[in-house]
């Protein structure tokens, strides 16, 4: 008896403890406002259930250990005790769904599979709502002893078996899920098996909910915590929730709408609100779309840009959602207490239909059609998404396929002699022919492998630069462009180093250029990637001189060989008198800093002339020479 009544008080703090968490979870999820998916209402959901069942045990506790000497303490015990085994019963169907949920694992053409899941859990209250009278699940005998019925076993199987599919969904949503998502269910898993077995084993100890409050508790921190995933000035999700559910929606769904709302003219709004205001200026535009389907389909991809991501929509869903867009934007928004007309355009595709990863959604939302009058884009008027989809294998395997060349455009001094060249990268592939470094560079970034181009050139260029020493063929350095993403990798001095030095050749002839937009991004940290690299004999200019923001301060800020003015400069000088002044002034004021100079865009004789006059130190353009392959600009440099 003494046992029994340890066991007693055991059991009541391990419930107390669980409806203590419970409450917790459930008011701070309140808190929160973290209602809106299907998952958070799952989850609260769950929270409740655990609630009542640890109440329930509670109320067990309390009155098992007078039930020898009370009846009506018995009948209390018998009674909390079938709500326990209700409610509990229950949660192996809604953790089932919330895991289906949290992986977004649900669509229409699983309605059937879920509802057969559903009625087969109705079956598992069977044996609970006949037990006071058939004693199938549990009992009390003569002495009594609390016993289990002949139930008990399947019943419990049943639940491992929802428990396992669970599991399954989860290892087939692995790749699509976070870090952080994987470590909170699978810890939520442990827990629950961990409480469950114990339990299972030692009947006498009631341990099974205070563990699955515990593992409720963790994934409301790693799961239900969704503050890095919302907009908080839009009141919806952001860019990084819609890559992940989108991941997710890959991963089950057969036809998943990705719609794009843009709104053309959302630069000119934000300059008349002010920019004070900027991210709050289109609240309204995220307020009318959730009146259009349900708040967690609503997505913040950028300033002006939202996308609406619904699995199996049919296309009279479609056409019913983009009517209500248009409707609604022929009517002024009232912003900030003005009255404002948001021009939009729409496109959307279905994937895997049309888009088949998450890269091409992002893309398409990122690169609206250009404006061509039309309200809604569809179909052929999204082509260029396939010549996306082949770029980037084309880029991927570029390397690897040797579709990359080095070309080079010559530099030449003041009195036409060669001074040296910049290396320019060239992509040329089988089937796509020749791509602009302004379509294959910004995708290389995005794919990551900028920095294995990167090297590529420079490693190019010091092969050349080796190779031309025994013929003779003098140059005062290459040119070789610096990426803002190589300046800002750990250990990059000496990567540079060891590509370099493994061709034996002078540091000196490399000569890095690095933009002006790239230098105002962080003087600080350039400054000293650029001190570091100069300690070794590598020169250093600035590109495009004069296109941003930055002008002289980068010129002081960052120890630098050459400044080359850009072409804008130049063309402007020849056109009008204003423009030459600027030009003048700009020779001048980087002459003062005993830089030299270097102007590109040298087209035209007269251009040449104008360039003289001011005495510039060093001349690129077409005037001269195009980028030209390496065999080539061997030959210009054996006839100089």
């Amino acid at each position: 008896m003494d046992a029994i009544v340890q066991y007693d008080q055991l059991h009541l703090g391990f419930q107390i403890s669980a409806f203590s968490l419970g409450i917790t979870i459930l008011l701070f999820t309140l808190i929160q406002k973290r209602t809106e998916k299907i998952q958070n209402k799952h989850f609260l959901f769950i929270s409740l259930i655990l609630m009542v069942c640890s109440l329930s045990d509670i109320v067990t506790a309390l009155s098992d250990p007078r039930r020898f000497a009370e009846p009506a303490a018995l009948a209390v015990s018998e009674a909390s005790r079938t709500v326990y085994f209700i409610m509990h019963n229950v949660l192996s169907i809604v953790f089932y769904y919330y895991v289906q949920s949290v992986c977004n694992f649900y669509s229409s053409k699983r309605k059937i599979h879920n509802a057969i899941s559903t009625a087969f859990a109705v079956l598992l209250e069977i044996p609970v709502l006949i037990n006071p009278f058939a004693h199938l699940l549990f009992y009390y005998d003569d002495n009594m002893i609390y016993r289990r019925g002949v139930l008990m076993a399947p019943v419990m199987i049943i639940k491992f078996i929802y428990f396992g599919a669970s599991i399954m969904i989860l290892m087939r949503s692995w790749s699509a899920l976070t870090s952080k998502r994987r470590a909170a269910l699978g810890y939520f898993f442990l827990v629950i098996m961990a409480g469950i077995t114990v339990q299972f084993f030692f009947i006498n100890i009631k341990i099974e909910i205070l563990a699955e409050t515990i593992g409720l508790l963790g994934m409301m921190v790693a799961v239900e915590d969704e503050d890095e995933w919302i907009d908080y000035d839009l009141e919806c999700y952001n860019r990084m929730a819609f890559r992940i559910d989108l991941l997710g929606f890959r991963v089950y769904s057969d036809n998943v709408l990705i719609l794009g709302l843009h709104i053309t003219n959302s630069e000119n709004i934000i300059r008349i609100i002010g920019t004070g205001s900027a991210d709050r200026v289109f609240t309204p535009v995220s307020k009318f779309l959730h009146t259009v389907v349900n708040n967690d389909h609503v997505y913040s991809i950028s300033r002006g840009t939202f996308a609406v991501v619904i699995s199996d929509a049919s296309e009279e869903d479609v056409q019913e959602m983009i009517s209500k867009i248009r409707i609604r934007f022929g009517i002024p928004f009232d912003v900030g207490g003005r009255k404002m007309l948001f021009n939009a355009v729409v496109s959307y595709a279905y994937m895997p239909e049309r888009i088949s990863n998450v890269s091409e959604a992002c893309y398409m939302l990122d690169n609206p059609p250009h404006d061509t009058g039309k309200f809604i884009y569809k179909d052929e008027d999204l082509d260029y998404l396939l010549r996306r989809r082949a770029l980037e294998k084309a880029v991927t395997v570029g390397l690897a396929k040797g579709s990359f060349e080095v070309h080079y455009q010559p530099t030449y001094d003041i009195n036409g002699r060669i001074h040296g060249a910049e290396a320019l990268v060239r992509m040329h592939d089988d089937e796509l022919g020749d791509v602009f470094p302004d379509e294959f560079i910004p995708l290389a970034e995005e794919l990551g492998i900028i920095g294995e181009i990167d090297d590529f050139v420079l490693a190019t260029v010091c092969r050349f630069l080796n190779m031309s020493r025994p013929f003779g063929l003098k140059l005062d350095c290459i040119n070789v462009n610096l990426s803002v993403i190589q300046c800002m990798e750990t250990g990059f001095v000496d990567h540079i180093n060891s590509i370099v030095e493994d061709s034996g050749i002078d540091k000196s002839l490399i000569n890095f250029e690095i933009t002006e937009s790239v230098a105002a991004s962080d003087y600080k940290l350039l400054g000293k990637v650029i001190s570091d690299l100069r300690s070794y004999g590598y020169r250093f200019s600035m590109d495009d001189y004069g296109t941003g923001y930055s002008n002289m301060n980068a010129v002081i800020a960052l120890d630098l060989d050459v400044i080359k003015i850009d072409k804008s400069i130049l063309w402007a000088a020849e056109e009008s008198e204003l423009g030459y002044i600027i030009l003048e002034n700009n020779v001048r004021m980087i002459r003062q800093t005993k830089r030299k100079i270097l102007v590109e865009g040298v087209e035209t004789a007269s251009q040449l002339e104008l360039c003289r006059k001011l005495n510039v130190d060093y001349l690129q353009g077409y005037y001269f020479s195009r980028p030209i392959p390496e065999m080539i600009f061997t030959q210009k440099l054996g006839q100089a």
